[in-house]
């Protein structure tokens, strides 16, 4: 279920620039960039506080694009990111708490072939991935211990983190590439993910466990649906 890590990994982002902005007009930034791609976004209640800082938004909900036959897309019950003063200033990548709950996540694809979160990914740059951090500008382990950082803590391209709590629900696949006038196919998948991670020993090996617990509950069914083609698309 890569695709599906994908997104978790945008609602991550999401929230990094939240972290970033460090205060209110952070989900505008965000609710923005989602309406020119033609989604619709709204929270119940976005609170960013200063002692510690942190951004918790609750109940954000996210709607497909009008042109697609299900506007449904994704309920966020609660997306917390907490940092210290440290990180905020640049100093470190220290996360002390990361929440997120996904009680409803919908999967559309329209005839077209398209799927509802296809618009969010950013055109692919030519000349491959510029993003990954060469192995020589990676901080020394001596230079971590000297950060104060807590040893138990995950290390993964200069982040660490304390505390990670996900919770996934369920998992709604609809295709519309049917006959005229036939139901679309649908999918249907309780993922009943709930974990704590405290500490967090090593994210990345906490990100790939997490990956293949929700490959295995998503079932034959739904992975198929969304294996990725030769083109880069999912099916």
């Amino acid at each position: 279920m890569r695709w599906l890590l994908k997104f978790l990994v945008f609602l991550a982002v999401v929230t990094a620039i939240l972290i970033l902005t460090s205060d209110f007009w952070g989900f505008w930034l965000i609710k923005g960039y989602l309406m020119r791609r033609g989604y619709g976004c709204t929270a119940e209640r976005v609170d960013v506080g200063f002692w510690p800082p942190k951004v918790d938004i609750e109940d954000l909900v996210i709607t497909n694009p009008k042109d697609f036959p299900d506007l449904r897309g994704v309920r966020v019950a609660r997306l917390k990111v907490v940092v210290p003063y440290k990180t905020l200033l640049g100093q470190g990548h220290r996360i002390e708490e990361a929440v997120l709950e996904v009680p409803e996540l919908v999967i559309v694809r329209a005839e077209s072939g398209e799927l509802n979160w296809a618009r969010l990914q950013p055109p692919k740059r030519m000349g491959g991935n510029t993003n990954k951090l060469p192995i020589g500008n990676r901080p020394p382990a001596s230079q971590a211990r000297k950060s104060g950082v807590p040893p138990n803590s995950s290390k993964f391209y200069g982040v660490t983190m304390d505390r990670l709590r996900v919770k996934l629900g369920m998992v709604e696949y609809r295709d519309y590439r049917v006959e005229a006038g036939a139901s679309p196919k649908v999918i249907m998948t309780d993922l009943q993910i709930d974990k704590t991670y405290q500490p967090v020993p090593n994210l990345p090996l906490v990100l790939a466990g997490l990956g293949l617990e929700i490959s295995m509950k998503a079932g034959p069914d739904l992975n198929q649906a969304l294996q990725p083609v030769p083109d880069g698309r999912a099916r």
